[in-house]
C-alpha cells in the first residue's frame, strides 16, 4: 500500500536528519536502481537506509562486489560555497539536481535551493524558480500551490500558470471531515481557473457553499464569486483572478493546519494571513510569507555550513 505523501515526507526528512546523504546503488544483475541513505561504506560492503517502492525506509547492506556504480547526486562542497549574494547559482544547482531526482537527496535539496533562490531574488528568479518546483511538487497540492507562486512573481499575471499544460482541470480533493459546500467550492474555483463559468457555477450552487464561504469573506464575498461565475461574457480582471487564487490556497491552508472553516464566528475576527494580501495587490509581502511557509524547508537559512543550513552571517566591512 503506497504511502500519503506526508509519510513520504516525513521518510525523507529521517534520512536528511540522520546527515545521510542520498545514493543511487546500481547492482549488478538489475534492471532498477537501488535508491537511498548512505550510512558507512567500508571495501566489503556499503549500508543504507533504502527507500523502498511505497516510501518506507529499510536498512539493507550490499556487498561491494554487487556493486556496478555507486552515485552521490548532491556534492556537499558545492552546497557550501553557495553565496546568498548571489541567487543565481542556487538556481543553477538546482537545476542540476532536478535532472537528478531519482536521487532522493537531489530531489528534496533542488527544491530548498529553488525556494532559496526565489526567496533572495524574487523578481528575477521567483517565477523561473517556481516553475522548475512544479516539476518536483510531491503532490498535487504542492504543485498548485508552486502554479500560484509562479503566477504572483510573474510581471505579467500570465493566468496560463495556474493550470496544468495538457489536462483537464484539476478535480477537487476530497478532504476528510470537510463542511459541507467546501469541496464544492474548492472545485468551482478550479473550474473558474479552467475558464469554465457554466460548471463552475454549476459547483458553487450547490448547498453549503455560501455558508462554506462565510469564513473568507476578508477575501472575496459569496456574491461576488457567483457574479464572476454568472457573467459568462464579462473578461475577469487580474484583481479577480488574485482573489480567487487567494481563496483557493487560504481553503486549503486552512484544512492543512486543522482549522475548522465551518467556524465562522471563530474565524471572523482573526487577523490576515498572507492570502488577504495577495488580493490587495501588496507583492512584496506575499513572496516572503509565502515561500518560507511553502514546503517544510525554510529560504531563510540560505547558507550551508558543516552539513546544515542556516542564516548567513553578515560579511565584514
Amino acid at each position: 500500500m503506497k504511502l500519503p505523501i506526508w509519510a513520504s515526507i516525513l521518510v525523507l526528512l529521517i534520512g536528511l536528519a540522520s546527515n545521510a546523504h542520498g545514493v543511487l546503488i546500481f547492482e549488478k544483475g538489475k534492471d532498477v536502481e537501488t535508491r537511498g541513505y548512505l550510512i558507512e561504506k567500508s571495501e566489503i560492503l556499503v549500508k543504507i537506509r533504502e527507500v523502498l517502492p511505497d516510501g518506507r525506509l529499510a536498512i539493507r547492506s550490499i556487498p561491494q562486489n554487487e556493486i556496478d556504480l555507486m552515485i552521490q547526486a548532491v556534492d556537499q562542497k558545492r552546497l557550501a560555497e553557495l553565496d546568498p549574494e548571489k541567487p543565481q547559482t542556487y538556481r543553477d544547482y538546482a537545476e542540476e539536481l532536478a535532472e537528478k531526482k531519482k536521487d532522493p537527496d537531489a530531489h528534496v535539496t533542488a527544491i530548498r535551493l529553488y525556494l532559496i533562490a526565489a526567496y533572495l531574488a524574487p523578481d528575477t528568479l521567483g517565477r523561473s524558480s517556481c516553475l522548475g518546483l512544479v516539476a518536483l511538487a510531491r503532490s498535487p497540492r504542492e504543485a498548485r500551490l508552486f502554479r500560484g507562486l509562479a503566477y504572483l512573481l510573474d510581471p505579467n499575471h500570465d493566468r496560463g500558470l495556474l493550470r496544468k499544460t495538457g489536462t483537464p482541470a484539476a478535480a477537487a480533493e476530497k478532504v476528510d471531515d470537510a463542511p459541507p459546500g467546501f469541496d464544492s467550492l474548492l472545485l468551482g474555483l478550479r473550474r473558474l481557473q479552467a475558464e469554465d463559468r457554466r460548471l463552475a457555477l454549476k459547483e458553487i450552487e450547490k448547498p453549503g457553499v455560501k455558508k462554506a464561504m462565510l469564513p473568507y469573506r476578508h477575501i472575496m464575498l459569496y456574491e461576488e464569486l457567483f457574479l464572476i461565475c454568472q457573467q459568462r461574457t464579462r473578461a475577469v480582471s487580474n484583481d479577480d483572478v488574485r482573489k480567487i487564487l487567494a481563496l483557493e490556497v487560504s481553503l486549503l491552508k486552512d484544512r492543512q493546519n486543522g482549522v475548522n472553516v465551518a467556524a465562522a464566528s471563530q474565524l471572523a475576527g482573526r487577523d490576515p494571513d498572507w492570502s488577504t494580501i495577495v488580493y490587495t495587490n501588496t507583492a512584496k509581502p506575499v513572496f516572503s510569507a509565502s515561500l518560507t511557509h511553502a514546503t517544510e524547508f525554510d529560504p531563510r537559512l540560505s547558507q550551508y555550513v558543516d552539513g546544515s543550513w542556516v542564516k548567513p552571517t553578515a560579511k565584514p566591512e
